[in-house]
């Protein structure tokens, strides 16, 4: 119990996981690192969600989530990804919601990587093969009335991919609360940020057990296209540091 607490899941998960265990592994006085390897295999078998969305995937991708969260870093880290490592048509929506959207960083990508940033919705639907990217004001996740505004807006834009950006960094019981608050709109996965600033990766396993949303990506630092990768059990789960690590430098151990 106290080993899974200190790799990040809260007490009510870690009791979970510790209860699967066999019992005579269960009561066996491991060290941390052992009890964490044990718990291991019981961690892996609960990531069941649907696999995350590649980012090479067509269609549209709406970046959903509170003011400050790294939407448009993640935005940008993707959209980069796909351009230059991908070789993929691309084009940018950046709206204003119920504030008006400040992220000049993103016409200065779309100039960099030659692609399209408009401020406002086609008449005419994009080609079908195009990656399009919509970044939206953050929206205060303790008004409902807001949330359901941005989902009304959502779903005016016609069929899309809805990417909830959460900032890791924050306390788990506090983003948890805000994967509720949001949980009203057809979320497709969550992405989570800022984890160069949060050593214990481990709480991401929180929000498999805690939520009906499949981790989506990773993302770390400010750097474009670099420090974003897709969430895997290998990539969240005990031992994995190295991994880590090796992709994202200095992530770790802070």
């Amino acid at each position: 119990m106290d080993a899974l607490q200190s790799f990040g899941l809260l007490p009510v998960h870690a009791q979970y996981v510790a209860d699967q265990l066999p019992g005579s592994q269960r009561h066996a006085r491991e060290t941390d690192a052992e009890a964490l390897a044990l718990a291991t295999d019981v961690l892996r078998s609960h990531w069941n969600h649907p696999a995350p969305i590649s980012t090479a995937a067509a269609g549209t991708h709406v970046f959903i989530g509170g003011p400050g969260v790294g939407k448009t870093t993640c935005l940008c880290k993707w959209l980069a990804q796909a351009v230059l490592l991908g070789g993929h048509a691309a084009r940018v929506w950046r709206l204003d919601g119920r504030t008006a959207n400040m992220a000049e960083a993103l016409n200065l990508y779309g100039e960099v990587l030659g692609v399209p940033v408009e401020r406002s919705w086609p008449k005419a639907p994009a080609p079908a093969e195009e990656l399009q990217f919509v970044d939206l004001p953050g929206v205060n996740w303790r008004d409902s009335g807001a949330v359901r505004e941005l989902g009304e807006r959502v779903s005016a834009a016609g069929p899309a991919q809805l990417h909830l950006v959460l900032n890791a960094a924050y306390e788990t019981r506090l983003l948890l609360a805000q994967a509720e608050a949001f949980a009203e709109l057809p979320v497709t996965d969550l992405l989570f940020t800022h984890l160069d600033e949060e050593p214990r990766w481990g709480k991401l396993w929180n929000f498999v057990f805690g939520t009906n949303c499949a981790l989506g990506h990773l993302s770390a630092g400010q750097s474009v296209p670099g420090e974003f990768l897709r969430a895997t059990p290998e990539n969240i789960s005990p031992g994995s540091n190295q991994v880590i690590a090796s992709v994202y430098g200095s992530a770790r151990g802070r």
